[in-house]
């Protein structure tokens, strides 16, 4: 079904969208306009998806975008749901929840521990992204990779997630997991810099903050 896309994706979109395996059954919770399963439907990468959203507008807009852009029910599924619960764990392979705030993903995939079975998830903080590496490394989930998007003036944690893999339980992974610490893009440093300024303005946690600190001092040093 390989066809030219109608719109462009948003630079966090596009991260989420190359992370995407070729051939996958994919679940895009929080789908809202449904633009991401939509995209990679017409450019052939993945054979089926599931639309979810806990809204009846964001459902009735994914609708109205399937058929504008030409996407049969066969292929785009759009489901009314909270979180995971209406989706079966046979149904997909490939789990994205992006621009939701950390918190809120956790509690997702806490209520659907089968996540943890093989399942690639491709997580998108919109905010307390900390939050989101704990619960992950207390629940072994291994983050395999994470990339920072720019997106105007701001930064975005893009996480990919399994639970076959590796856990790392460093307390400076919390801050940002162990790529972004490796990584020399612009925008991963930018990132840490970010979050010792915030790590030093928090007043929680304070002797564990000093850690990660200290931990960011060294990795920065003049960069």
């Amino acid at each position: 079904m390989a066809q030219r896309p109608l719109f462009t994706l948003s630079p966090r979109l596009a991260c989420i969208a190359d992370y995407i395996p070729t051939g996958a059954a994919l679940a895009d919770v929080g789908s809202d306009h449904a633009y991401l399963p939509i995209h990679l439907l017409r450019e052939g990468k993945i054979v089926r998806a599931i639309a979810s959203d806990i809204s009846q507008p964001c459902i009735v807009r994914a609708r109205a975008n399937a058929l504008r852009y030409r996407v049969p029910s066969s292929m785009l599924d759009v489901r009314l749901s909270d979180g995971l619960k209406n989706i079966a764990p046979d149904e997909v392979d490939t789990i994205v929840i992006a621009g939701m705030g950390g918190e809120t993903i956790a509690d997702i995939l806490t209520a659907a521990p089968w996540v943890k079975q093989g399942k690639l998830l491709i997580l998108h903080p919109a905010s307390k992204a900390p939050h989101l590496r704990r619960w992950c490394m207390e629940n072994g989930l291994g983050v395999v990779d994470e990339r920072i998007v720019r997106e105007g003036h701001r930064l975005y944690p893009i996480l990919v997630v399994r639970g076959d893999a590796p856990v790392r339980c460093d307390i400076r992974y919390t801050a940002a997991s162990a790529p972004v610490w490796a990584s020399n893009d612009e925008a991963a440093i930018e990132y840490l810099r970010r979050q010792r300024l915030y790590l030093s303005r928090e007043q929680d946690n304070q002797a564990e903050n000093a850690a990660i600190i200290a931990a960011l001092d060294e990795r920065l040093g003049n960069t």
